[in-house]
């Protein structure tokens, strides 16, 4: 979803990362955007099939999971330079590297256009969540990552079908989840955070203590450490809630027009002829 690649891109100078301050001078999309990307086309390539089947049919699960594996490839190896890491690079080009357990929150970051997916074709969260621990166990199978993506694909369809809306968000996220924590209590954490556990938390600050895309946002930056992560996580929940606003598109365009790829995917960050000199 268009907020995961825009919350990735604002966030993406702000990452700190201990003893290696951000190298990013101008926001650019990172591994996070990509990998989004990579989801999207990923589900798409599923449009034509019955997914509703997927509960009992064990091929088509493998099929899931193989064509996965496929698609996080493709646009790993081709943007391994932008942000990703060691571990994920390796596993992309090497057969037999396998990164199975580990709980970063990479398993959440790339994962709004499953929910997106479900919901446009009319499939229940119960398929959603199949196939966001699919998509997750490729390269997460942890529980903690597992639980993670599936709250986060459960989070963005309750938006969508508006079971969640303005009024009833925070109690939604207190019901289920607690009063989250605050924005002064994650800016004062001395570590760098990037377990899908505590950045699923940071996330849901960064929505509850907010009102709208711009400033849910803000709060990923003030929240420091893995920012770009947090907002691509927190950023497709927020869209869903109150939309983006155009200014914001605009001003991310001259960014993501740079890759071609997810132009193909978000065609409504092309830069327009009319923004030709705003963005010079």
């Amino acid at each position: 979803m268009l907020g995961a690649i825009i919350g990735d891109t604002i966030g993406s100078v702000y990452e700190r990362i201990p003893k290696l301050q951000s190298s990013r001078k101008t926001p650019t999309p990172t591994d996070d955007s990509f990998l989004t990307c990579a989801c999207h086309e990923w589900i798409h390539s599923f449009k034509n099939t019955n997914l509703s089947l997927l509960l009992h049919d064990k091929d088509l699960q493998e099929e899931l999971f193989e064509r996965g594996i496929k698609h996080l490839k493709t646009w790993g190896k081709k943007y391994e330079k932008h942000g990703f890491s060691r571990g994920f690079v390796a596993w992309v080009n090497q057969e037999n590297y396998e990164q199975t357990q580990r709980h970063t929150n990479g398993c959440i970051m790339r994962q709004s256009p499953i929910a997106a997916f479900c919901f446009d074709k009319n499939y229940s969260l119960e398929i959603a969540e199949k196939i966001s621990k699919i998509f997750c166990s490729i390269t997460h199978n942890h529980p903690d990552s597992i639980k993670s993506a599936q709250l986060h694909t459960q989070l963005i369809y309750r938006c969508l079908e508006k079971s969640i809306t303005q009024e009833n968000l925070k109690s939604y996220i207190e019901n289920n989840f607690g009063e989250p924590k605050t924005i002064d209590h994650w800016s004062n954490v001395d570590e760098f955070i990037w377990d899908a556990k505590t950045s699923f938390e940071i996330a849901l600050s960064c929505i509850y203590y907010s009102n709208s895309f711009e400033r849910t946002i803000q709060n990923c930056i003030d929240c420091t450490g893995d920012t770009d992560t947090y907002a691509a996580i927190s950023g497709p929940v927020a869209q869903s809630v109150w939309g983006i606003e155009q200014s914001t598109i605009d001003n991310n365009k001259q960014y993501a027009s740079q890759f071609p790829d997810i132009l193909k995917i978000f065609p409504q960050l092309k830069i327009d002829k009319s923004l030709n000199n705003k963005f010079k």
